[in-house]
């Protein structure tokens, strides 16, 4: 392919992503029977559970409200791909694993199933893609994946979105297609930033 024409290409698939996000948005009151309308009422679901773990935590001191907001994203040393300590994410190792692994585990379709907030930023992954960083970026691209900053189209719209649900299919920086289906988290009243769950877009 020229230059022009992969250009061209890519345009379209992006159009083509959009047309097919909005369609199945503008279908959303209808009950599908499809595991997109499934997996919209898990990730709802787990929304509402980090949302009264904040808003818990708030309520009995546990962390200050302005720990949980905080994007002052402090990169860690020697890490490849880029690593990034916020005030909230030593709060999230302790306390989203429980809730996060748990919705992996019930719905055998989800690859991962994660928290970011408006930036991209996934302070906490999923156990099998939280592995503690080797050194060497090909393995920590896959496996090492808390605390970084998704901050492609994909990933910012994923948190930053106040949508009741967005759902979008992508190619994720190790290759697989995914459908991206995710729902906005907020602590008493205030947008904190979404759910987030990944399954494999050929199965559907």
């Amino acid at each position: 392919k020229t230059e022009k024409e992969a250009v061209t290409a890519s345009e379209q698939a992006m159009k083509l992503a959009a047309i097919s996000e909005t369609i199945y948005n503008d279908l959303s009151i209808f009950n599908l029977g499809t595991i997109h309308d499934k997996l919209k009422s898990v990730t709802k679901k787990m929304a509402i559970e980090v949302q009264q773990l904040f808003e818990n935590a708030l309520e009995n001191n546990l962390i200050p409200e302005n720990y949980i907001f905080d994007k002052e994203y402090q990169p860690i040393s020697a890490t490849n791909p880029q690593k990034y300590k916020t005030k909230f994410d030593d709060f999230c190792d302790a306390n989203l694993p429980s809730i996060q692994e748990r919705y992996l585990t019930e719905n055998p379709e989800l690859v991962y199933s994660i928290c970011t907030d408006p930036n991209g930023y996934v302070p906490t992954h999923n156990n099998i893609f939280a592995k503690p960083p080797t050194g060497d970026y090909n393995t920590d691209l896959l496996h090492s994946r808390s605390k970084r900053l998704f901050n492609d189209p994909t990933g910012i719209r994923c948190g930053s979105h106040t949508q009741d649900f967005l759902l979008q299919t992508y190619k994720r920086d190790t290759g697989e297609i995914f459908h991206d289906l995710s729902v906005p988290i907020y602590v008493n009243g205030q947008h904190w930033g979404g759910v987030r769950v990944g399954y494999k877009a050929e199965r559907h």
